[in-house]
């Protein structure tokens, strides 16, 4: 960014060595040392502020050419040939830079804002595991952000899955570190399949691809908060957003074309689920999880995008989430005292930034959102995403009920918001900053845009706005059950069906076994006529 000294994996390589020396550390130092509260509080920090740094001296690359200028090579095998058929490489370009500032900005929000990183004397083994983690995943999502082909791709994702299930392991989620390499592998056969198709962006290896970013970005996020109770504690927000990221940075990378058929209403359908959700919720914690989840989904559903609309739409929403989730309950504000708007700052600039204020990183991106939705010229799956939409922005009105009413004062997660995020968040100040720091062309600030972009716009916030206020009114008039409708919308009802059916799938699948390896007099018999239907189908 400011030189050109270190290596693109320069941040991971610097995350990774904290996530051991830290948690090393900490269980070696002596106690009158474990006992600094400075020690303890930003050790983390200067590990996140190292990789920050880092990143500012990484060999950057723009306007690449097909050539391969900028790649390092770091690993190659040799066949027949005496060239190089196969090779991993990496490279930081305008692609990866954003996203690489994204986790950096993320980690270093979590870490600062976590009241004790290092355990203290008495328990020595708190916490520990959980900053390894996060460092860890931090430097997972950064060698995936610097590969520069397909094969490295595949590795960086495969190798993010399988710390992922270290993570849940850690909670004790053991399906869920199951289901999460699972993911992994069937997003490499996507990722493959759909590079292998003659037409890039048709063919079944699209359809998988398309699968695997909806499991990625869809099911298994809406799943996993379902699953996972610890929603206060600040790994799950870094675990989220950086999975999220990932999966925002896949579908920016490797979607060619639109997605068709069905896929648009899976994500249209998780999206009004988890929307559904935002609106039922009370948690400050779980609400703004299902707005992230959202505004993921619908990014993803209207994609592929300009590059600079998806950066301005993934940072602007990332870095609100954060601010917000990290933002005290201030409680009302006290006139008398000489600073007291400043507390409010950050929340107040990202919830300007989800709504799409003008001249906001919002404002850049859902215009060109909505564009792009319009243009797919499909009128119910518009009215689908712009109730979605409203049903998750409604939780942003009982957000700051919940911060109103509370009397919580925390100066280090006030200052948080205010030095690391705030100034990717003000409108008018953010787009220049982040477009001079990337050298991302973003998205115009275009004020003279098409009337039913405006009215989409307009509908959504005031959607949100009434949804949210009259939530009471509307739950007791309609007579809902809040509890009872989270319950239905969770879908935890579909497990048995789900259950019956893979039961169903394993005894077919055995009886096909059993057929074609000819245990069973039948089974002769079936095999039989199956090779003769083969035979008359060949011959004709």
């Amino acid at each position: 960014m400011f030189g050109a000294l270190f290596s693109p994996l320069a941040p991971a390589a610097v995350l990774l060595l904290g996530a051991f020396i830290l948690p090393l550390v900490a269980l070696q130092l002596a106690s009158r040392w474990r006992a600094q509260s400075e020690l303890r509080h930003w050790s983390a920090p200067v590990v996140v502020g190292l990789a920050a740094v880092a990143l500012a001296g990484v060999r950057l690359t723009f306007g690449a050419d097909a050539a391969g200028e900028g790649l390092e090579l770091l690993s190659g095998w040799n066949f027949s040939s005496a060239d190089t058929v196969a090779a991993l490489t990496i490279r930081a370009d305008a692609l990866s830079l954003p996203f690489l500032l994204l986790t950096i900005l993320i980690l270093l929000a979590v870490t600062l804002a976590t009241p004790l990183i290092l355990p203290a004397p008495p328990k020595r083994e708190e916490n520990v595991s959980d900053l390894a983690i996060w460092l860890v995943l931090g430097a997972g999502a950064c060698f995936l952000f610097v590969s520069a082909n397909g094969l490295t791709l595949v590795y960086a994702v495969l190798g993010f899955d399988v710390l992922t299930m270290f993570y849940w392991l850690q909670r004790g989620h053991r399906e869920l570190s199951i289901a999460r390499i699972f993911l992994g592998l069937f997003t490499i056969a996507g990722l493959m399949l759909a590079s292998l198709g003659p037409t890039p962006g048709a063919g079944p290896g699209a359809l998988w691809l398309g699968l695997a970013l909806w499991l990625r970005l869809g099911l298994y996020p809406f799943i996993e908060t379902n699953v996972h109770g610890r929603w206060q504690d600040y790994g799950t927000l870094a675990y989220l957003a950086l999975s999220l990221v990932i999966g925002v940075y896949l579908a920016m990378r490797v979607l060619v074309q639109p997605q068709t058929g069905l896929m648009p209403w899976l994500f249209g359908l998780f999206m009004l689920l988890n929307g559904l959700l935002a609106w039922l919720s009370d948690e400050q914690p779980d609400l703004l999880a299902r707005l992230l989840l959202v505004g993921t989904a619908f990014l993803v559903l209207v994609a592929p995008l300009d590059q600079g609309a998806t950066t301005a739409y993934s940072v602007g929403l990332m870095l609100s989430i954060v601010v917000l989730w990290i933002t005290p309950h201030l409680g009302r504000p006290r006139l008398t005292e000489g600073a007291w708007s400043w507390p409010y700052l950050p929340a107040v600039a990202a919830t300007l930034t989800l709504i799409g204020l003008p001249f906001s990183l919002g404002w850049l991106a859902r215009t060109t959102l909505y564009h792009a939705l319009l243009l797919r010229d499909n009128i119910p799956l518009l009215f689908l995403v712009i109730l979605s939409e409203s049903l998750a922005l409604s939780g942003l009105v009982r957000y700051w009920l919940l911060l109103w009413q509370g009397d919580e004062q925390s100066e280090r997660r006030s200052m948080v918001g205010i030095v690391v995020m705030v100034p990717f968040l003000i409108p008018g100040l953010a787009p220049l900053i982040l477009a001079t720091l990337t050298r991302t062309n973003l998205p115009p600030a275009n004020f003279q845009q098409e009337a039913a972009i405006v009215g989409a716009l307009v509908v959504t916030i005031l959607g949100g706005f009434g949804l949210g206020y009259f939530r009471p009114t509307l739950t007791s008039r309609l007579k809902i059950a809040p509890f009872l409708l989270a319950d239905f919308a969770r879908l935890g009802w579909l497990l048995p069906w789900w259950a019956a059916w893979l039961n169903w799938l394993g005894r077919f699948i055995l009886r096909i076994r059993v057929i074609l390896e000819g245990r069973h007099y039948m089974g002769w018999a079936l095999f039989t006529a199956l090779v003769g239907i083969l035979i008359i189908l060949l011959g004709t």
